[in-house]
This record gives C-alpha cells, structure tokens and sequence, in this order.
C-alpha cells in the first residue's frame, strides 16, 4: 500500500509524467508479480481468455517502461530479447514479445 501511495501522491505533484490510469496498471501488475501469478497467461482458462489478458498485459508492461528511468530501459529491452531467444536460449515458443518504439505487444508465432 505504501508503493502504491508513493506513486500516486509522485504523480499528483508532477514528480512523474504517468497518467492516472498508468498508475492503475502499474498497480494491477505489481499486484500479479507480488503474489507470484503467470503473468502472460492470468487466470486463463483457453486461448480466447489468455489472449483478453495479452491486451492487459500490455497496458501493464507500458505503463511500467514509461516509469523506468531512461538508463533502466536499455536492459529491460535486452531482457525482453533474451526472452525471445536473441542471442541466447529461447524461452517463449507459441508467444513473443515484440518491442517497438510505441511499446511491447504480444504477438502469436505462426
């Protein structure tokens, strides 16, 4: 709770540049990593219900690139590559990450 009135209260004082709904997602994905829950896939019962939970996520992973610092941005793009088997062992196989210069989405390989 503390966190998140930090960040609420740096956002109302102009301290970060994150909007009101930013701060909610932030919210929703500190609240999934803390608990420990599978991120890319939620609560997902098919296909169709882990896909809903991509558009999400996304919203999430954005909202979080924006409130790293720009120094920080760097290595979270690297980790994503990794992910993605660039240059090293590919640990997601059905979906990827795609970062581009307006965010990640969540793609379907074919």
């Amino acid at each position: 709770m503390y966190k998140r009135q930090l960040l609420h209260i740096c956002r109302i004082k102009n301290i970060t540049d994150i909007t009101e709904n930013q701060e909610q997602q932030l919210n929703k994905l500190r609240n999934h990593t803390m608990h420990h829950s599978m991120l890319l896939f939620g609560q997902a019962h098919n296909l169709k219900e882990a896909k809903d939970n991509f558009k999400s996520l996304e919203k999430q992973l954005n909202a979080f690139i924006k409130l790293l610092p720009k120094e920080y941005r760097q290595g979270f793009s690297s980790d994503i590559n990794k992910l993605n088997g660039r240059d090293e062992r590919k640990y997601l196989n059905k979906f990827y990450l795609e970062l581009t210069n307006v965010g990640v989405h969540i793609k379907e390989s074919n």
